[in-house]
Parts: C-alpha cells; structure tokens; sequence
C-alpha cells in the first residue's frame, strides 16, 4: 500500500489576469483551510532553482547557491524598503497624495504582510539553502530515493515553519498561499514539474483563462509592459509571449503530478458544481458553506466573455489565428 501524505500546503497561481483570485475565495469558503492575505512569491527568487536542480540531482556550484540564497533573502527584504523610499518621496511632491501614500502602503502592509516576519523568513529560508547546499556535496553518495527524500523533507519543513509563523490559527488546516506556485514556475522548462514532485505535501493549482479575456483585461486595467506598446505591437507582443508559455504547459499537462490540477476560470462560473466538486475532491474536503461570503459569482460572471466588448476586435482576431488551442469554449 502506498503511503498517504498529508496535504500541508495549498498553493493557487496563474498568470497575469488569468483569474487566480475568485479561485483564492472559493477557498475561502472552506472553515478547514486557512487561506493567508496577500501574494507569497518566493519563486520569483532563486530558491525554486535550487530545489528542482537538488531534486534532479544536477551538482552545482557553491558561488551559485549562495548567489541563489542572497537573491531569496534579498526578495524577503527589498519591497518594504522601496514602499518606504516611495512614500517618502511621494510625500515631498506638492499637491495631495495621500490617496498614493495609502495605496502604498495598502500594498505593502496587506499584500506582502509576510514582510512583517522577516526574521522567521530569514532564518528558515537561511536553514533550507544550508541543507541543500549540504545535500549537493553529497550527491555521489546518496541514490535517487535518498536524494528525493531529503529535499522533499528539507522543503516541507520549510513551507511549514514559514506558513506557521504567518498563520493567526493553531490548528492544523491546510495554508493556502497565493502565488507561490505559477505557470511560469511549474511550466518554465520540462524539468520544472520536478518542483511539483518536490513538493508532495501541496496541492497546486494552476487558472487557466480564454487568452482573449486575458489579453482585454491587461488593456483594460493598464497592467504590465503592453500599455507602453502601440495598439498593433501590444497583440504581437503577447501573443509571442503566451504562445510560448502555452505551447509548453499543453505539452506537459499529460505528464502533471498527481498533485497539480489545472483550474479553468470560466469553469468557476459556468460549470461552477462540477468545478467545485473536483476542487474538493482533489483536496480531499467536503465542508463547503453554501452562502458565499468571499466569492462572488456575480462579479466573476462578468469578468467571463469580456472580449467582445474590446474596442480593438481586430486585435481579438489576432489572438483567435494564432491561439486558437487556448480558446475557452463552454459546453
């Protein structure tokens, strides 16, 4: 008989504007899960690097873990002092500002409230690099199930202890952290589902999104490097970027780990019982409360179908050429 791992940690991540959070408040939903406030990127860092490489078994060198282990810790620490920086100097430029000043700060206190434990941060994550670092010298020594083993336990160990410490509850529900796990992340090469089976004791999510509402919705809310681009070159622009990524993911979802399950955001609105379902299924819960508190239906109802209403529909034509396998057809 296989062993039955406990799930300690949730993770829910999708690209940008793909819909990640009406996800994060179904969830909320669910007394047993302690869904924490706010992004939790460390994977924007170097420590996912060094988890797949240990958990593939591919030596490396001491000067690159420790470069690896600064720009984790770094992450930990630069976003508080450059809000700090910006509210200062929003607060030196003539005329009102506060409304700015708020949203700052709004955004460094809410979102990224796990700043508030860098101490805890740092000393695990300090405890992890070590371990793995301690691992990679002994890798001759050590077969796969061994080496497997120790980065799995060095990682949940890890995920626990930062959870803990940023969890207000003393039971023992699962966390649910937002962000941590994304299709960038988990698809970025063929070896990167090695994080996924690093990481037996999570269950991920990746949301997934029509790339037509996506794309309307980046244009729509101004968001990322597309708003600098011209109306022709923005459409090229992403469709370069996520046909890529796409094309990548769509190779690798039939080889996904058990604990990995791709979520459709209009799935969460037009197939919302048969969505639910397999979400709790796949997390092994059943304590749903039928009157919703966080999510809204409503307002991720509206959020499905936007393209038709863009104003550039020659820019939607362009997405349905060229990324006609990643259209969301309902059924």
């Amino acid at each position: 008989m296989s062993e039955v791992i406990k799930t300690r940690v949730i993770t829910v991540g999708g690209s940008i504007s793909t819909g990640a959070t009406p996800l994060i408040d179904l969830l909320r939903e669910y007394q047993e899960l302690n869904v924490l406030d706010g992004e939790f990127r460390i994977g924007e860092a170097g420590l996912f690097k060094l988890i797949i490489i240990m958990y593939e078994g591919t030596p490396v060198s001491e000067k690159t873990i420790n470069e690896w282990e600064q720009e984790t810790l770094r992450y930990g620490k630069d976003f508080n002092r450059l809000a700090s920086l910006l509210i200062s100097f929003l607060s030196r430029l003539p005329g009102p500002v506060s409304k700015k000043i708020q949203s700052v700060s709004k955004y460094r206190n809410q979102f990224r409230n796990y700043e508030s434990k860098i101490p805890v941060f740092t000393k695990s994550t300090t405890e992890l690099f070590r371990n793995l670092a301690s691992l990679n010298s002994k890798l001759n020594d050590l077969n796969d199930f061994e080496r497997m083993k120790k980065v799995i336990d060095s990682v949940e160990n890890f995920f626990i202890t930062i959870s803990q410490s940023l969890s207000d509850r003393t039971d023992d529900g699962m966390i649910v952290l937002d962000q941590t796990i994304t299709p960038k992340k988990l698809f970025g090469s063929k070896t990167n589902l090695s994080l996924a089976r690093a990481m037996p004791f999570a269950k991920i999510f990746i949301v997934a999104r029509d790339p037509r509402d996506q794309f309307s919705d980046l244009v729509r809310r101004n968001k990322t490097s597309f708003r600098y681009f011209s109306q022709k070159d923005r459409v090229i622009n992403f469709v370069e970027k996520y046909t890529a990524r796409y094309t990548l993911m769509s190779d690798l979802i039939p080889n996904l780990p058990e604990n990995v399950k791709m979520v459709q955001f209009e799935d969460l609105v037009n197939n919302y019982d048969s969505t639910r379902k397999s979400v709790e299924l796949f997390l092994g819960i059943s304590d749903h409360v039928d009157k919703f508190r966080y999510f809204n239906p409503e307002k991720a109802l509206i959020s499905v179908g936007i393209h038709k209403e863009h104003d550039g529909q020659d820019e939607i034509r362009y997405i349905e050429k060229h990324m006609a396998s990643w259209l969301y057809n309902e059924t």
